[in-house]
Parts: structure tokens; C-alpha cells; sequence
């Protein structure tokens, strides 16, 4: 029964995340981008969202065993002081993923979709507002999602279709390094013709970062390396929704992603 419980959440969550009472299949997804008549005067209407960064941690539990009768005072301050860098590290990674949502101007994942998505289906993006998003989430009395609200704000605007990229930073603790954390970006795509209210693509993955992000080092190596990490989750996110476009032949294969007019954001 619990199990049969979590299922049903789990499939809560995705389906309100894509906006979908029901969700596609990738077969019917390429069938619904392929039916799209792309041209300059199609508006596609992109925007991202931060959700809240999620920790892993084991310190308190190994501080809590390290209290023993016989612990030298010094060590335990050591310790708890230790805890307390960490505990502000993880608050700060928190408030500056979810800052990400009320700056202002378009983000460079935006920018990099819709410079592509220009290039190679013709048509003519639209950024919407991560602030509004932000604001109409904090005046609800029931949950829903950015995606739903992207929609709203699309239709509202007469937008031919919405995609959102949703970005969750995970931070679990690494053996070996105290206070030391992998950071690992869950990262979900979803987009929806808007008059039709169809869902076009959806995929949600999981992106390792190649450095680790040490709570014990300053703000500034912190925040370099999310960011270095970010920039090469984008290049990798819009790698594969060309893919996708070329298997629903919007998209000749003969276009790579080299060739997808991608910058270099190394």
C-alpha cells in the first residue's frame, strides 16, 4: 500500500511539472513537434525555473557519535564550529539558486534555446518572466508548478508554445572530503503547444558536475564552480532536444550540435 502511496506521488509530481494531465509517450511528443508549423511568425515562448537546492548530509550524525564522555572540549568546538561554516554554506548554495528566479533579463539557458531554436526551426522566441513566475507561486493557496503558470502567461500573450527548463541543485556529501559536497544538477525540459495545449517534449535528467563544491572554501569557488558546472549542463541540455527534433524531422540530421550556432561557455 505505501509503495502503491509513492508511485501515485511520484507521477503526481512529473505530471505537474510537464502540465500534462496525462503524458505522451516520446513517440507521440516527436508526433506532436512534427505537426508544428514553424516560421518567423510562431512565437515560442521559453523561460527557466530554480527549485530549492537539496542536501545530503551526514555531519550532524557523525558530530552527535564524536560526543562522547571522554572528548577533549578543543575538538568539540573544532567540530561544532565546523558545523556551523557548513550549515552556512548550505543555506547560502540554497538562497542563490533560488535568487536565480527573481534576477531579471534573460538567463544564458534561455538565451542559448532560443538562439537555436531561431536558427534552426525559424521561429521567434519570447522570455517570459521568472519574477512573475515567482510571484504568482507565492500567491497561491494550493501547489501547482511553473509550467502551469508558463502556460497561463503564454496563452495570456497569444504564444504559439512554451518550453521550461526546470533546474534542481543536489548536493550530497562526498566521502573522504570533510564538509565536502558533488554537485549534481537534476535538470527537466518541458514543452507545450499552447493553443492545443499538447505536450511537445519531455525529458528529465540527471547531470553530474566534474568538481566538487567544498562548504569549507569561500563563497567564490563555491558559486565558480556552479556556475562552470551550469554552463556545460546547458550546452548538453540543448544537445539533446536537437536530437529530439531530428528523430520528429523538424531538424535535418545534418545539423550537430557544433553546428546548432552553440557558444562556447567553457
Amino acid at each position: 500500500m505505501i509503495r502503491v502511496a509513492l508511485i501515485s506521488v511520484v507521477l503526481t509530481i512529473v505530471l505537474t511539472l510537464s502540465g500534462c494531465v496525462s503524458l505522451p509517450d516520446s513517440s507521440q511528443q516527436a508526433i506532436e513537434l512534427g505537426q508544428q508549423r514553424f516560421d518567423s511568425d510562431y512565437q515560442f515562448a521559453i523561460v527557466s525555473y530554480y527549485n530549492d537546492t537539496q542536501i545530503a548530509s551526514s555531519t550532524p550524525n557523525r558530530i552527535a557519535e564524536s560526543f562522547t564522555a571522554n572528548t577533549d572540549r578543543e575538538w568539540l568546538r573544532i567540530l561544532l564550529a565546523s558545523q556551523q561554516r557548513q550549515e552556512d554554506k548550505e543555506r547560502q548554495l540554497a538562497a542563490a539558486s533560488q535568487a536565480y528566479n527573481l534576477v531579471p533579463g534573460v538567463a544564458d539557458i534561455e538565451q542559448l534555446f532560443g538562439d537555436t531554436l531561431q536558427t534552426y526551426l525559424g521561429v521567434t522566441p519570447v522570455y517570459l518572466s521568472r519574477a512573475e513566475i515567482r510571484r504568482r507561486l507565492n500567491e497561491e493557496f494550493m501547489e501547482s508548478s511553473a509550467m502551469m503558470h508558463a502556460k497561463a502567461m503564454a496563452a495570456e500573450q497569444n504564444h504559439d508554445a512554451v518550453l521550461v527548463v526546470y533546474f534542481q541543485p543536489l548536493l550530497a556529501e562526498v566521502d573522504g572530503f570533510p564538509f565536502g559536497y558533488q554537485l549534481t544538477y537534476e535538470a527537466t525540459v518541458a514543452a507545450r503547444s499552447s493553443k492545443a495545449d499538447r505536450l511537445m517534449y519531455f525529458v528529465k535528467r540527471f547531470y553530474p558536475c566534474e568538481r566538487k563544491v567544498i562548504s569549507s572554501a569561500s563563497n567564490a569557488n563555491a558559486f565558480e564552480a556552479m556556475k562552470n558546472c551550469e554552463q556545460n549542463i546547458h550546452v548538453a541540455i540543448v544537445e539533446d532536444f536537437m536530437e529530439f527534433a531530428k528523430s520528429a524531422g523538424v531538424v535535418s540530421a545534418a545539423d550537430t550540435p557544433d553546428q546548432a550556432g552553440f557558444v562556447n561557455l567553457n
